[in-house]
């Protein structure tokens, strides 16, 4: 049996050393690295265990690399694993608001 934990053990080293973390990516989105954030975050998305917090920055790596539709998909997979979080929400509202010097009202 403790062979069998010590083996589990290992085994979920492995794993967390093969996925770099969320805080290294947010470290190079900051870093203005979006290329190498968004490989780490495509990789944790991937996996079972992705959080709400990985599909929107994302989401934001993929908008800030000019692929819309993709960072609005990664947000609907973060709704999917959050349906009531209203962060989520938001930022979907991002991408329908009016440019920034519009002279159109919006009302909701």
């Amino acid at each position: 049996m403790k062979l069998l934990i010590v083996f589990l053990l290992f085994l979920v080293g492995i794993t967390a050393e093969e996925v770099p973390s969320y805080e290294k990516a947010v470290s190079l989105f900051r870093a203005g690295n979006l290329e190498e954030a968004r490989s780490i975050l495509q990789n944790r998305a991937k996996n079972p265990g992705s959080t709400v917090a990985d599909h929107i920055l994302l989401s934001h790596c993929l908008f800030r690399l000019g692929a819309v539709n993709p960072a609005i998909d990664e947000l609907y997979a973060a709704l999917k694993l959050k349906p009531t979080d209203p962060e989520i929400y938001i930022e979907l509202v991002k991408f329908i608001s009016p440019p920034t010097g519009s002279k159109v009202l919006w009302i909701f």
